[in-house]
């Protein structure tokens, strides 16, 4: 069932005729359909490189000496709260 602006947007995106159709006929639409639909998928993985790949993302993520800090962060904000 479409949501949001998923029935403004969809239409320009993939044709007024089959957005039609995925609304009408409500039908799910496989990951890599939907890549090569370009709905918005950035990469289709298989399942048992999905947890590999999500990992190496997150650390691009984090800075170096990212958790560090982070600790740095949390004391320097809570500790003075319990020392009162």
């Amino acid at each position: 069932m479409p949501d949001f602006a998923t029935t403004y947007l969809l239409p320009f995106i993939i044709g007024f005729q089959k957005a039609k159709e995925l609304f009408y006929l409500g039908d799910r639409i496989p990951a890599k359909k939907a890549f090569e639909m370009e709905l918005g998928i950035n990469k289709v993985l298989p399942h048992n490189k999905l947890m590999e790949y999500s990992k190496e993302q997150a650390m691009h993520l984090i800075p170096p000496k990212g958790q560090g800090l982070a600790i740095k962060l949390i004391k320097k904000k809570y500790i003075p709260i319990f020392e009162k």
